[in-house]
């Protein structure tokens, strides 16, 4: 009896200070105090002097290029590829390559469609843990702690990297420029979107069909035209839509709201669209000046068309 008793005492052990608790939950709350957390004596007797660099924050592998200093080796070997542009992890869907092999596992489930993250509360799945957690807390409520504030504008962000982005909407700084046009961009992943207008890849394949798309956007849109799914509703009658936009414009129907406003005569449109139509009727320059007839057009191919109708008469 007693030999069991001190077997269940050694199951909830701290690894930190070797400090024994009877239940699991005293142990967890031990691990919560401040004098745990300072505690930097290791359990794993492997590679201790790497380990221990998780906890003190000791950088011993610097950058002979920029100076930089990082906890370990590995990560030191990934910095530097992106000095010397080498990237040894190529996609075998498309032409894309990294330089880490975890962001070629993530990116590959953009082509295999693999979502391995389940959520816990319902049946959505993910192909990247951080939209698991993110979409968790619809169900939680729980909201992204915030530790990282700009020293600008006062704002706080998640991490460091989103905050970093941030930032450069002040300074106006874009390091990420083009290698085919002038532009140029704050975050690294808005020139990839942009360098496919030049390349003409198109890595998200519909699953139901052969139709492929640059962007994700495009392709979560045109899926539903095979799933039927309609996911934004109006809130004055049943209508459902496919795309948040349409949802907007037929929502005007309803609010009889016309945001659209025509700065040369000052009517306003419901839709986009129709005060462009509205300004190329009524508003655009009409150089081509029939010798036949008052009407003017916007372009010479218009003119050339209905001096046609002149010909004909005579």
């Amino acid at each position: 009896m007693n030999n069991r008793k001190l077997t269940l005492e050694n199951i909830f052990k701290c690894n930190v200070c070797e400090k024994v608790f009877i239940r699991k939950s005293e142990l967890l709350k031990h691990r919560t105090q401040p004098t745990w957390k300072e505690r930097f004596l290791c359990s794993m007797k492997s590679d201790q002097n790497k380990h221990l660099s998780i906890h003190t924050g000791e950088k011993h592998f610097q950058c002979s290029v920029c100076g930089k200093s990082f906890a370990t080796k590995h990560i030191l070997t990934n910095h530097i590829r992106i000095h010397t542009g080498e990237k040894p992890f190529p996609c075998k869907y498309c032409y894309r390559a990294f330089t880490e092999k975890q962001s070629l596992v993530k990116h590959t489930r953009i082509h295999t469609g693999e979502k391995p993250y389940k959520c816990t509360y319902c049946e959505m799945v993910f192909g990247l843990k951080q939209g698991l957690v993110i979409h968790q807390r619809v169900h939680t409520g729980e909201k992204p702690i915030k530790y990282f504030q700009c020293s600008v504008c006062g704002k706080s962000f998640a991490n460091k990297y989103i905050l970093t982005n941030h930032v450069r909407i002040h300074t106006g700084e874009k390091p990420f420029s083009c290698i085919h046009c002038q532009r140029a961009f704050t975050e690294k992943q808005s020139l990839v979107k942009h360098t496919r207008i030049h390349t003409g890849a198109k890595p998200y394949k519909c699953t139901y069909c052969e139709m492929v798309f640059t962007q994700k956007p495009g392709l979560v849109v045109h899926q539903r035209v095979h799933t039927g799914e309609k996911p934004f509703s109006c809130n004055h009658c049943d209508k459902t839509f496919t795309v948040k936009q349409y949802l907007i414009k037929h929502q005007n129907v309803h609010t009889g709201e016309k945001p659209f406003h025509c700065n040369h005569c000052g009517e306003n449109f419901g839709w986009r669209q129709s005060l462009v139509r509205h300004q190329k009727k009524h508003h655009v320059d009409k150089p081509y000046h029939c010798s036949h007839c008052d009407k003017s057009f916007a372009k010479d191919i218009g003119l050339i068309n209905h001096q046609r109708m002149h010909i004909t008469e005579n």
